[in-house]
């Protein structure tokens, strides 16, 4: 939901418009992307390989994008209730994943849900993140949210922000005025600290380490503190994780209400070999599927040539083994050059000179 922040009435905007203005009054960088920032410097600190992270409210997901360049997460999972947003992300994530600069699989999938509600495909995600989203639920949603995450989930790790109201006169705001009209609730660090404290009684397997980010200068941090409120919460060493008995093939829908809107494989570095192979099956049958697909057309792009199905060229290949689907044929064929459209899934191949 941290994307709710960006119209004509945010909190973000008043930053932003502040700095155009140049009134002091103003963040850098913008709040949104310090809060990834720190979600990115926590996930760092972990030793663990592998890890998956669900980032609960995620809106437009730009810390699913984010979580790609950190080497010890293989999988990022983003939940949130607008679905809008999220198809919208996906074309955001299907252009990220054809330039991500990795040596191990990352793989990112948007579900579309309620987070009060838990889905058992989240049973094996090490952290969650739930970033500038509470404080547009009611406190009933917040409970059973929280819930659902040390309850349920029981990650490794648990990060929640929230917005420090203290600042809020900064900013020119009144007493009982909030940073977006959407918001139900703005916490004091008291508040705040006090919510975390509760969270912690309640699930004494997990600790937890509040602080703030987002200075607005020395002046305002010393007196009213940081724009954001962090919370790190940590399941003991000796607390048993969550035993997963989850298997995709048979769970029934009332386990799994999450319905999922897209799942991406963040494309690997081709090796010169296999790059060498797919360089010289299109050479040697671009004429042949260019053929079957109706003959050659002027393309006002790309000059003559046709724009040929992946699918038709990773059935054509004399060694299919190379690539275990059309998806990663077409990694290769992108990074040779060739002009491709991710949304119909084809390769432009141009008839090639006598």
């Amino acid at each position: 939901m941290e994307n709710c922040e960006d119209d004509g009435n945010s909190f973000e905007w008043m930053s932003r418009r502040a700095y155009e203005t140049r009134k002091p009054a103003c963040f850098a960088p913008p709040m949104g992307i310090q809060r990834r920032n720190e979600v990115v410097r926590v996930l760092e600190t972990l030793e663990k390989p592998n890890m998956t992270i669900c980032d609960l409210g995620c809106g437009f997901p730009d810390l699913i994008c984010c979580a790609r360049n950190v080497g010890n997460i293989s999988r990022a999972i983003g939940v949130d209730i607008d679905l809008i947003t999220l198809k919208k992300g996906s074309n955001e994530l299907q252009l990220e994943s054809q330039s991500c600069d990795r040596d191990t699989p990352f793989q990112a999938i948007l579900y579309h849900g309620d987070i009060c509600s838990y889905d058992q495909r989240l049973q094996d995600v090490d952290v969650v993140t739930c970033i500038e989203v509470i404080e547009h639920m009611d406190l009933e949603s917040v409970d059973k949210v929280v819930e659902v995450v040390f309850g349920q989930v029981r990650p490794m790790v648990g990060l929640f922000s929230t917005p420090n109201v203290e600042l809020n006169v900064a900013f020119g705001l009144q007493q009982g005025q909030f940073r977006h009209s959407d918001h139900k609730f703005e916490w004091t660090r008291e508040q705040f600290s006090n919510w975390c404290a509760n969270v912690v009684a309640a699930y004494p397997d997990y600790s937890v380490e509040c602080y703030g980010i987002g200075s607005l200068d020395d002046v305002h941090t010393r007196m009213y503190g940081h724009c954001s409120q962090f919370a790190v919460f940590k399941r003991r060493n000796e607390a048993n994780e969550a035993v997963s008995t989850y298997r995709p093939s048979d769970c029934p829908s009332q386990m799994c209400p999450f319905v999922e809107v897209y799942k991406v494989d963040f494309w690997l570095h081709m090796s010169p070999r296999l790059l060498r192979i797919v360089n010289s099956e299109l050479y040697n049958r671009a004429d042949d599927l260019i053929r079957k697909q109706g003959g050659p057309v002027v393309d006002e792009f790309n000059g003559y040539g046709r724009w040929v199905p992946v699918q038709e060229l990773h059935k054509s290949l004399s060694r299919p083994d190379c690539f275990l689907t059309a998806i990663e044929l077409c990694d290769a064929v992108h990074c040779l050059g060739y002009p491709v459209d991710l949304i119909d899934m084809t390769v432009f191949l141009s008839v090639l000179e006598d």
